[in-house]
């Protein structure tokens, strides 16, 4: 009897920790951590080329990315000036691990979008993805590069209509 009260008392012990644990909640995977590197407060200038989407023009921003949703999301949000006037941006990114990448979606003032991926490799991020611009549909591609002291980075990306097609449009830094 008394090893039959001990196994109750084992087994209860054992399922309120198994509780405990279910409730813990879930933590970053260091795949979601990566998306650290692009924390916090940046400035950055440089300009657009001319495309079929108009004219070049010199760029100026600030953006604030942090962490959002217990370390799963990363939430950067840009104001930008142009000759053309201002435009706010959201962009959100998370860490996919069936796809091994980072989808992400950025919504734009002028009611422009772009949903893609990225991958990291040590400070560089390429990306690729389409972007809604205008009523019209095209394809984007790039790279985002911090620099190794974290106090900088550069930003290029090229557009295409077909997908085959490759023009440079734009570069930050």
């Amino acid at each position: 009897m008394k090893t039959f009260i001990r196994l109750i008392v084992v087994a209860c012990f054992a399922g309120a920790a198994f509780a405990q644990q279910a409730n813990q909640p879930p933590k970053p995977s260091p795949e979601h951590q990566k998306l650290q590197l692009w924390f916090g407060e940046w400035t950055y200038e440089g300009e657009s080329q001319t495309t079929f989407l108009g004219p070049g023009e010199k760029i100026t921003g600030r953006m604030t990315a942090r962490s959002i949703l217990n370390g799963f999301g990363l939430e950067s949000v840009s104001n930008e000036q142009s000759p053309s006037g201002e435009k706010q941006t959201v962009e959100v990114d998370t860490y996919d691990p069936v796809t091994k990448n980072y989808p992400h979606i950025t919504v734009s003032s002028d009611g422009s979008f772009y949903q893609g991926s990225f991958t990291v490799n040590g400070s560089v991020a390429t990306w690729e993805g389409t972007s809604m611009v205008n009523g019209q549909r095209y394809k984007n591609r790039g790279t985002s590069a911090v620099a190794p002291d974290g106090m900088s980075f550069t930003d290029h990306g090229e557009i295409s209509v077909d997908g085959k097609t490759w023009v440079p449009l734009f570069t930050f830094k």
